[in-house]
């Protein structure tokens, strides 16, 4: 096989692995959301204002975080 050939080869590899990678993060992000969604409805309730503010702010970075880096993975 020649250089060329080569370099195909590993960036058609490269791109379905970056795919992949992004369909398991989605599934985990859609995961959690399905998970905080159901604690909200069965917990969010009995907690203070206060510790609501800081779980939901808990919450929100980690969805943040896994929804920047699935865009990031689509990008490149």
């Amino acid at each position: 096989m020649n250089i060329n050939a080569q370099i195909l080869k590993s960036n058609i590899i490269q791109k379905k692995l970056y795919q992949w990678l992004t369909r398991i993060l989605l599934f985990v992000f859609k995961m959690l959301t399905k998970i905080k969604n159901q604690f909200v409805q069965n917990n969010f309730s009995k907690l203070n204002s206060s510790e609501k503010e800081v779980l939901e702010s808990q919450i929100f970075f980690y969805l943040v975080n896994i929804n920047f880096s699935s865009v990031f993975l689509k990008l490149t």
